[in-house]
């Protein structure tokens, strides 16, 4: 879990969100820790044998996203920390992750990343926001991928019960 509050406080008084993190090599390094690695085996002829998937490591992504906290209030990391908590602490993660996005948008919607564009209708003007919270339902490799992967419970007569099996409606 995350200290909200940490989360929350302004950077700087003249530009209370900080810098915009597009172009920070760190928020791309943050980015490429959310891919999970596909490991290759090669036989004793130098060609693939097998091939495995190396799972996204989510306290290293905490970790990298708290050092990108402080230099700004961006809403790109502040989806990938919602997928980060809830990848790490289920249900409170995501709870956890979704509120820090929401009080984001409360305290910081006039100067927080990605910036609004001026002059174009309201739905142009929030366009780069939309896009940014599109990885939230993102059902191949964003949190929605995440969620269905996720164990719920797993009780003995049934064994576990996971996102995609709640979604089917079928335990």
């Amino acid at each position: 879990m995350i200290d909200l509050a940490l989360w929350l406080s302004s950077l700087d008084g003249e530009n209370p969100s900080g810098e915009d993190l597009r172009n920070d090599p760190a928020f791309h390094e943050l980015e490429r820790l959310t891919e999970a690695q596909l490991k290759v085996v090669h036989d004793g002829n130098n060609k693939a044998g097998s091939q495995s998937t190396i799972p996204v490591d989510w306290p290293a992504v905490l970790a990298k996203a708290e050092e990108l906290r402080a230099h700004g209030r961006d809403l790109r990391l502040l989806v990938i920390v919602t997928r980060a908590l809830a990848n790490e602490d289920g249900l409170a993660g995501l709870a956890q992750g979704l509120t820090l996005i929401a009080q984001t948008f409360d305290q910081h919607w006039d100067t927080m990343h990605p910036a609004m564009r001026p002059n174009a209708s309201p739905r142009d003007a929030a366009l780069r926001r939309i896009n940014a919270l599109i990885d939230l339902q993102n059902g191949q490799d964003g949190l929605l991928a995440n969620l269905r992967q996720m164990t719920f419970f797993a009780p003995r007569a049934i064994g576990p019960v996971q996102g995609k099996d709640l979604e089917k409606g079928a335990l």
